[in-house]
């Protein structure tokens, strides 16, 4: 009988620990697992070469299109023209109606040597289209570009007033704050030096806008060979030149004598003060001093 219960009761054990050991094993996997689990947490995802790639260059496209170049563009040009004084009125109506203005235009009227010199300033947009519309009205002796790229400064002008800008808010809160005379004229003088670094910082940056908005165009304009006559030689012209002579020396006793009459008429206010005091200080003069006796005869 006993031995009945024996066998069944191995059994039992066995399979006790069978189970014990199964358990044991699987548990460090478990752990495993979960501080696996962990670590995975902890650690950055993993990233492909394809995602990096498109990352980056999505970031560098994002940078473009944040950063705007400032670039300031100077042009120049020398066109010779077959008449001067018909490109000279071309030059301001394409100047014009591409939204510019001439800054500065000067003419030389030498000898076998006129010329037109202009400074002009048109939309950066359209500087390309003036220079093509002005090349067109002659022949181009020589042309020129340069751009200068000031993005740098600009957007370093941009933080710097961004930041004095703050400071200035916070001086006036301080000024607003300030007990004794002291500390208010402190604060005073030191909030009068941040508005005068703003101002300067407002101004560059305003010159800096305006020279990157309008190009600058140096223009120069001069007459095809045989446009300008040439100066009379001997008897050629004589009655032009002694004319324009006659004229010029007429001019001149012109100029002579209104300045002359100018000069007494600004004058006469101070002679008729001047000539009377002298009159009677003449007179004191005269009494003040006896005449002197002539000496007796012998």
């Amino acid at each position: 009988m006993r031995r009945k219960y024996v066998l069944p009761a191995v059994l039992l054990v066995v399979l006790v620990l069978a189970a014990g050991v199964l358990v044991h094993l699987r548990s460090p996997a478990k752990d495993e697992i979960s501080m696996g689990s962990g670590r995975e947490d902890a650690s950055p995802p993993v990233v492909s070469s394809k995602q990096a790639i498109g990352s980056d260059a999505m970031f560098a496209g994002r940078s473009a299109e944040v950063v705007d170049r400032q670039v300031v563009t100077h042009a120049s040009l020398a066109v010779t023209v077959p008449k001067l004084d018909e490109a000279q009125a071309e030059v301001l109506r394409i100047t014009t109606t591409l939204g510019g203005y001439v800054q500065s235009s000067s003419f030389n009227n030498f000898t076998d040597n006129q010329n037109w010199s202009f400074t002009l300033r048109v939309p950066s947009d359209k500087s390309n289209e003036a220079v093509r519309l002005i090349s067109a009205l002659g022949s181009v002796q020589s042309s020129g570009s340069n751009r200068q790229d000031v993005t740098e400064e600009y957007m370093d002008l941009e933080a710097r007033l961004t930041v004095m800008r703050l400071e200035e808010s916070r001086l006036l809160e301080l000024l607003r704050r300030a007990n004794t005379i002291d500390d208010y004229l402190k604060v005073e003088s030191h909030l009068t030096r941040v508005r005068i670094e703003i101002e300067q910082a407002t101004g560059r940056l305003k010159f800096l806008t305006h020279s990157v908005g309008m190009a600058t165009i140096g223009l120069t304009l001069t007459p095809e060979r045989g446009a300008i006559p040439p100066k009379p030689v001997g008897f050629a012209g004589l009655g032009q030149r002694l004319s324009a002579a006659f004229r010029q020396g007429l001019n001149a006793v012109v100029e002579i004598v209104s300045g002359t009459l100018v000069f007494v008429v600004a004058s006469l206010p101070l002679f008729l003060i001047i000539v009377p005091l002298f009159l009677i200080g003449l007179v004191l003069y005269r009494r003040m001093i006896p005449a002197k006796k002539p000496p007796a005869a012998s």
